[in-house]
């Protein structure tokens, strides 16, 4: 419950001779109040009603009170489109000993002549307030009804004997710290409350006047209706070490050059880090910071992740992020149309948005990217995520017809990615992996790597290594930010994307399109496994699509299932059809067993040479080692069991050369070839 009388006893300054110790107006706790200017009374339609007569808002008195926990949460009202969140309440700052007179500050007219004194005094804990005395009276006394409007400028006789640029404070403790430093220097007499300045500040109207704020939002609001009485005032802007509430004293006590408050930038700048550029905008009362991350490009788009912060006299620095597509006319009005009920309409939003847009694409697009090459640290090493399948980075290609059980083997090369255990005798670096499926939910997903898990070994896979993001039929390109950012999030190293068309999302044969989804894939830094289906005209050599599938992966396989009525089991053959920087990779086999529809899925490795109609996939060298590893064999015996031509073994027997004998048996009219090495080696 909101009380009257509790709220004007928590104001009391407690001071004897101060009016608000009586049934009158009490001190607004909005701004420096020295002197009462603040009505509270009960409403007939609200508890109670605040009324600052000095020009705070009834938001910003409401704030101030629910700062000190004299406003109950229920009551909070939104500051510029923002809520006020309720704090703990804060004690009030009452003198904690006696109060003794530390400077005066004499304001004087134009002919030199003493107006009135300002006193500062403080209680040694921290503790000030201000008191006004005429040049010949007591500060018991007062101005004797001489008003704030009626006073000078402070330091006006030495505005007056120089010319050139002015700096305009807040209070005078920070005009003499710049005065002690060269620079000419006034302040107000009402401080950081006056909204009356009568005619103060008309020798500032011939002069270039720069408005220095006090670092928090009182004296910001009164830089701003300084900037409306001073048309052509600048802004200095304030350097991000400037702590809370500070002013020019610990401006220059950071060691900030005096000349850096006359530094003015003629446009926006923008500086490029990778995918990230940072655009700041000057405007009048400061700047406003435009950080456009996770940088996107493709044709006719130019997407990135946009973080607003305004650094402004007058405005929160609270920052605003949002996705942007900035060649959309519907997005930058949509994003344009944010900032104005987070920020308010007084800054014109769509020409700041307008500007750093433009720049951020033209730095990002003509940034140096080359590099000294021999500045690079040479790593002779081939890295692997999965030794001789999955290379460290770049794209792998697995595909294959439909139901060639390319999901199954993708995730159980995902869980043992997870576990770190071999993939069916290949060695893995354990990683947490990101899985974004076009395919199916994340129901069946879950559903089948579970089953897998079930029929693995007894190995724990910690928490948090498998994470799903759906599709939702977005092409790739279109929401690349997001995935960059769900692998940060993720800590992800691996990417499996099922399946390539889904997310290209257009034209597979579309090489421009290909190009770019590849180029961008290769360009996340993390091993990418995508899943592709067959085409017609590569047959079991290229994925479906334009041949920049298979140009620009690091590695592609193709698998083909053998399955029976007769048999629980699938048997699939792994078919290396490239390898950048190694050697081709042996092909390997893998039979699945399904035993139960709702039991464990068993996974284990088997010789592709064994399964006739997975060893029709092996080259013909290999097909005749695997064979002529049994025992000798003819010419039409080798060309019978390998399903080739007799005029191919031949010219496979005289490439392999000294690793084979062929001889002629006596009876026999051609040649019987005997392996000489016990190696058999079973090759793509």
């Amino acid at each position: 419950m909101i009380d009257v009388a509790t709220i004007k006893a928590a104001l009391d300054c407690g001071r004897s001779a101060c009016t608000c110790r009586g049934n009158g107006q009490t001190h607004c706790p909005a701004h420096d109040d020295q002197h009462p200017s603040l009505t509270i009374k009960a409403g007939k339609h609200v508890p109670v009603i605040v009324t600052c007569h000095a020009g705070c808002a009834p938001e910003a008195v409401i704030a101030a009170l629910t700062e000190r926990g004299l406003w109950p949460d229920s009551t909070k009202e939104p500051l510029r489109g923002l809520w006020a969140e309720p704090k703990a309440p804060i004690p009030i700052h009452k003198p904690r000993g006696t109060l003794r007179l530390v400077k005066e500050y004499a304001y004087a007219d134009a002919s030199s002549t003493t107006i009135a004194v300002k006193g500062r005094f403080e209680d040694g804990a921290g503790y000030k307030e201000f008191r006004w005395r005429l040049p010949a009276g007591r500060f018991e006394d007062g101005l004797g009804g001489l008003a704030m409007a009626d006073l000078p400028l402070y330091r006006l006789p030495e505005l007056l004997a120089t010319t050139g640029a002015v700096v305009l404070t807040e209070g005078e403790k920070a005009c003499d710290a710049l005065v002690n430093s060269g620079i000419v220097a006034v302040s107000l007499a009402g401080g950081g409350s006056q909204k009356d300045f009568g005619a103060a500040l008309d020798p500032l109207k011939t002069r270039e006047v720069w408005l220095f704020p006090d670092n928090d939002p009182v004296g910001r609001d009164l830089m701003r209706r300084l900037a409306v009485a001073l048309p052509g005032a600048k802004h200095v802007a304030l350097p991000a070490d400037m702590p809370a509430k500070g002013d020019a004293v610990e401006y220059l006590a950071a060691g900030h050059d005096v000349a850096e408050l006359f530094a003015v930038k003629d446009g926006p700048t923008a500086t490029v880090n990778g995918d990230c550029v940072t655009v700041t905008v000057p405007h009048e009362g400061g700047h406003v910071r435009f950080e456009f991350a996770d940088i996107a490009t493709r044709a006719q788009k130019f997407d990135a992740d946009l973080t607003v912060t305004p650094a402004i006299v007058g405005y929160t620095d609270r920052s605003f992020n949002a996705h942007l597509q900035l060649k959309s006319l519907s997005s930058l009005a949509e994003y344009r149309r944010t900032l104005d009920a987070t920020y308010g309409k007084d800054l014109p939003w769509a020409l700041l948005l307008s500007d750093a847009c433009q720049l951020a694409k033209s730095t990002y697009l003509s940034a140096t990217v080359a590099i000294d090459i021999e500045t690079v640290a040479v790593d002779f090493e081939t890295r692997y995520r999965v030794a001789g399948v999955v290379p460290e980075e770049g794209t792998t290609i697995i595909f294959g017809q439909g139901s060639s059980s390319k999901t199954y083997n993708a995730l159980e090369l995902a869980n043992c990615i997870n576990a770190g255990r071999p993939f069916l005798g290949h060695d893995v670096r354990q990683a947490a992996i990101l899985y974004l499926d076009y395919e199916a939910a994340h129901g069946p997903i879950a559903r089948r790597r579970h089953r897998l898990i079930l029929g693995g070994p007894d190995v724990t896979i910690p928490p948090g290594m498998f994470h799903y993001m759906p599709g939702r039929g977005i092409p790739i390109a279109d929401q690349m930010p997001a995935v960059q950012r769900e692998l940060r999030r993720t800590r992800a190293s691996v990417l499996i994307i099922d399946s390539a068309v889904s997310a290209l999302g257009g034209d597979p044969k579309d090489a421009e399109a290909v190009g770019r989804m590849m180029a961008a894939l290769n360009a996340l830094g993390v091993s990418v496994i995508l899943i592709a289906h067959v085409t017609k005209e590569g047959g079991d050599e290229y994925p479906f699509g334009s041949i920049f599938f298979h140009n620009l992966a690091r590695m592609s396989w193709f698998i083909r299932r053998v399955d029976s009525e007769e048999s629980p089991d699938i048997q699939v053959g792994f078919f290396n059809k490239k390898s950048n920087d190694d050697r081709r990779q042996k092909a390997f086999g893998v039979a699945i067993r399904f035993d139960d529809p709702a039991g464990p899925v068993t996974v284990e490795a088997c010789d592709v040479a064994e399964v006739p109609d997975l060893a029709s996939g092996l080259s013909v060298s290999a097909r005749v080692m695997h064979v002529l590893g049994r025992g000798p064999r003819t010419t039409s015996q080798l060309a019978e069991e390998c399903q080739t031509t007799a005029q191919a073994i031949r010219t496979t027997c005289q490439r392999l050369g000294t690793r084979l004998r062929g001889s002629i048996i006596t009876g026999e009219k051609e040649k019987t070839w005997t392996l000489l090495s016990t190696r058999v080696e079973v090759g793509a």
